[in-house]
């Protein structure tokens, strides 16, 4: 049935939504690369190539895709795969702030206009979460003073790993930045693409809409823990729902969340059993 859904689609829109996968994991290698620097004084770009797909192909066979934490530091010889699950850890948590972000005003608005919720019940989420993020930010700001810091170096040197990740975010500012624009542009393409696949499948719809859609879809699906394995079929079920906001067919839905699954998750997956092959026959 799916196979017939993409024969009756838009084949350039689909070709650009697969081809951006390419600038997809690029920039994901652009900041995996730098954050290793950063945290493991490690640079070299075929180690840190296999190391991303290898925790795509981990990722895909675990519940909620935890195995990617630990999966990239299965291809390092000389770090501990803790240190590199701790770096993991801080690259996706760059990932959850712009989801989270860009997605909850997505989310705000979608509520407003379609009427879901009232006025004194957004506002109370919406209080929330602000107070959310300002408590985090005191936690990081405040928490780990000099003399705290040094504790943790001289008696746990495991955390010595997390102490660099506040103090990077506390004072190093230009990776912070640079790190976080590429999240966002990370943010921007998967969220292009599902607009582009979404417009492929119903030509009446717009890219804008589309992108919106993306938006509340990756908000909420974020939102709710994960015991599948891959995360396969939350994401499809919360697109099937929100879509029906829209006028548009369930089926839809699914069909764009799958073939972007497809697309982003398992075609990298498989690439990456190539290095897992690779790595086991060295």
């Amino acid at each position: 049935m799916l196979v017939g859904v993409i024969i009756g689609a838009d084949k350039l829109l689909l070709f650009f939504a697969a081809i951006l996968v390419i600038q997809n994991i690029s920039l994901q290698f652009i900041k995996w690369r730098r954050i290793c620097k950063l945290l493991l004084d490690e640079s070299d770009s075929s180690l840190l190539l296999s190391s991303l797909f290898y925790g795509f192909s981990t990722g895909v066979f675990t519940p909620a895709r935890i195995g990617e934490y630990f999966g990239r530091g299965v291809a390092f010889r000389k770090h501990a795969i803790l240190d590199v699950t701790f770096a993991t850890m801080f690259d996706k948590g760059f990932n959850f702030i712009v989801l989270v972000t860009g997605g909850g005003i997505g989310f705000l608005i979608f509520v407003i206009e379609k009427q879901i919720l009232n006025l004194s019940t957004i506002l109370f989420i919406t209080l929330g979460i602000i107070a959310t993020f300002l408590v985090g930010y005191f936690i990081v700001k405040y928490s780990l003073s000099k003399r705290l810091n040094s504790l943790i170096i001289k008696y746990d040197s495991k955390l010595q790993l997390i102490t660099k990740i506040f103090l990077i975010i506390k004072e190093d500012k230009a990776n912070t930045l640079f790190l976080l624009t590429l999240t966002i542009l990370y943010y921007l393409t998967f969220h292009f693409q599902f607009a582009l696949l979404l417009v492929s499948l119903d030509s009446s719809l717009s890219i804008l809409n589309g992108f919106w859609i993306a938006s509340i879809i990756f908000f909420v699906k974020t939102l709710i823990p994960s015991i599948t394995i891959g995360e396969l079929g939350v994401r499809e079920a919360v697109s099937m729902y929100i879509v029906t906001y829209f006028a548009i067919q369930p089926e839809l839905g699914f069909n764009t969340s799958f073939i972007l699954y497809f697309i982003n998750i398992i075609c990298p997956a498989l690439i990456g059993l190539i290095f897992v092959y690779r790595t086991k026959n060295d």
